[in-house]
């Protein structure tokens, strides 16, 4: 009819000519929505990161056994402190009602993610993870091991006669796998068990640092939290309570890996997660933050730590106990801390 205008919506008159390219757009639309559906943190950090930033209020610290963590945890109770958040460090494995009341949870147990994420539905989940024979290293020393074993013997044994982790062990065998919440890590020998908790872990955590990219985990925890990088400081604890023994070869490390093949299975998908996270920041954006934040950090230490006579008391090494003193304390100290301010007020 002559002056009757098109309408996109009448498929009567739509143009066949559309119809194939729209419909294979609309597939691939439909694909990558699929893949990053997978992903069921995807919406939430697309819509923080294209909107206004808005820091998150809630937030759940799953701390696994390296340095890193006590350098997180340090974090985030300073920033707790400084705002007045209300603060717990429970096993997480605790009753849900234990939790859902705090700001930041902190803890250094065995992760029970879905029961926090049932009481704490908002909450920003946070890990950090190392490489799992870094952590084997660490409590052979830790433990008194290096006195009565070489580290090389003590692969060989534990590869060769498939040692396992004992169930009432703190530490030991697949650590990660055991700090991120799987029960029965002795039992688990297949790749299908493995991969279900790969996922669950995915579903539960926001954010999954790697201790040996430390500046660049603060600054992407920084980012996502909306916090400043001068929020985030942090100087490296000067008597390490994770040491390692030296010179260690090659071997060693390949049957250390090889006895934990299961561990690094979790390790690696989320290192690769990681990568991932520093590509879709920008490498020449991170490269100079992470530039600037070192910068920072030194003239933080500068500020503290007196360099050049070091004692074993901790605390005789700082220049300025009252302004640096947070820096160096531990989640005990701090609940402590708080406690003591909360019967002054």
């Amino acid at each position: 009819m002559k002056g009757r205008k098109f309408c996109f919506w009448n498929f009567a008159n739509f143009p066949k000519w559309l119809l194939l390219p729209l419909v294979v757009v609309l597939r691939c639309f439909a694909c990558v929505l699929w893949e990053k559906g997978k992903d069921t943190n995807f919406y939430k950090r697309t819509i923080f990161r294209h909107q206004t930033c808005f820091p998150f209020k809630k937030i759940v610290f799953a701390s696994t056994h390296n340095p890193g963590s006590d350098v997180v945890q340090n974090i985030l109770l300073r920033h707790g402190w400084s705002h007045n958040n209300t603060v717990v460090l429970p096993p997480l494995d605790a009753d849900a009602a234990i939790v859902e009341d705090f700001d930041i949870v902190a803890s250094d147990h065995q992760l029970n993610g879905d029961r926090i994420k049932e009481a704490i539905p908002d909450s920003f989940f946070i890990a950090i993870f190392q490489d799992p024979t870094d952590t084997i290293l660490s409590y052979f020393v830790k433990l008194g091991l290096h006195k009565v074993i070489s580290i090389h013997d003590f692969a060989v044994a534990n590869v060769k006669h498939s040692v396992k982790r004992g169930k009432a062990s703190k530490y030991g065998k697949n650590q990660l796998l055991w700090d991120t919440g799987l029960k029965d890590v002795d039992g688990q020998e297949e790749d299908e068990v493995v991969l279900r908790h790969i996922a669950n872990v995915e579903r539960q955590f926001d954010l999954v640092m790697m201790s040996q990219y430390m500046e660049e985990s603060i600054i992407l925890l920084a980012d996502l939290l909306c916090w400043p990088l001068e929020a985030v400081r942090f100087i490296l604890p000067m008597n390490s309570s994770h040491p390692t023994p030296s010179n260690v070869d090659l071997v060693t490390r390949r049957l250390l890996q090889q006895w934990q093949w299961s561990d690094y299975l979790l390790y690696d998908h989320f290192a690769f997660r990681f990568d991932q996270r520093i590509y879709n920041y920008g490498a020449a954006k991170m490269t100079r933050d992470v530039a600037r934040f070192r910068a920072m950090n030194q003239e933080l230490l500068d500020q503290c730590v007196k360099l050049d006579e070091q004692k074993e008391d901790a605390e005789e090494n700082l220049k300025n106990p009252f302004l640096c003193e947070e820096y160096f304390m531990h989640g005990s100290q701090f609940i402590r801390q708080i406690r003591q301010q909360s019967r002054r007020v």
